[in-house]
C-alpha cells in the first residue's frame, strides 16, 4: 500500500531537471503540489560530485548540489564561498577520511560552531549535512553524523 503523504512515482516523473508533481490523495487536480528541484535538497535522490582534493566553492556550486570527499587521500576541505541569501550546499562523507568546512572569515557554521570562521569535520561514512546561506552566516537545515568544531 502507498504512502498518501509520498509522492507515487512513475516512468514519466523525471527526477533530474524536472518539477516532481504529486498529491496527497486528498487534493484536486487543483490543489496539486509542485516541488520545484526536489531533488536538488534530497540526497538519496541526488547525483553527488566527488572531490579527491580541497575545493573552494562558487557561488555556483551552492545550487543545491551534493559533493562528497569519495576518492580522498587523506583530509579535505571544502571552503564554503561568501554566504548570500538562497546559497544551499551538501556534503556527504563516502571516505572514511576527514571532510572539512570552512566557512569565509567572519562567518559562522550556525548551530555547529562556537563563532565565526570555525571549521567542522566529520570522517564516518553516510555522514551528511546540508547548509542553506542567509543574513552573512551559513545554517544547518539537515545533519546527519557527528559534525565537530575544529
Amino acid at each position: 500500500m502507498a504512502d498518501k503523504y509520498l509522492p507515487e512515482l512513475t516512468e514519466a516523473d523525471s527526477l533530474r531537471d524536472q518539477d516532481l508533481m504529486y498529491t496527497t490523495g486528498q487534493t484536486s487536480d487543483d490543489e496539486k503540489l509542485t516541488i520545484k528541484n526536489m531533488r536538488k535538497l534530497t540526497a538519496p535522490y541526488r547525483e553527488t560530485t566527488a572531490k579527491s582534493v580541497s575545493y573552494a566553492f562558487s557561488a555556483l556550486d551552492c545550487d543545491g548540489s551534493w559533493f562528497s570527499n569519495n576518492g580522498a587521500g587523506g583530509p579535505i576541505t571544502f571552503t564554503l564561498p561568501v554566504a548570500s541569501d538562497g546559497l544551499m550546499v551538501g556534503l556527504l562523507v563516502e571516505d572514511a577520511k576527514y571532510l572539512n568546512i570552512s566557512p569565509q572569515a567572519g562567518e559562522q557554521i550556525v548551530y555547529l560552531t562556537s563563532a565565526p570562521g570555525k571549521t567542522v569535520r566529520n570522517k564516518t561514512v553516510g555522514s551528511s549535512i546540508f547548509l542553506r546561506a542567509t543574513d552573512n552566516n551559513w545554517y544547518v537545515v539537515n545533519v546527519t553524523g557527528t559534525w565537530a568544531e575544529v
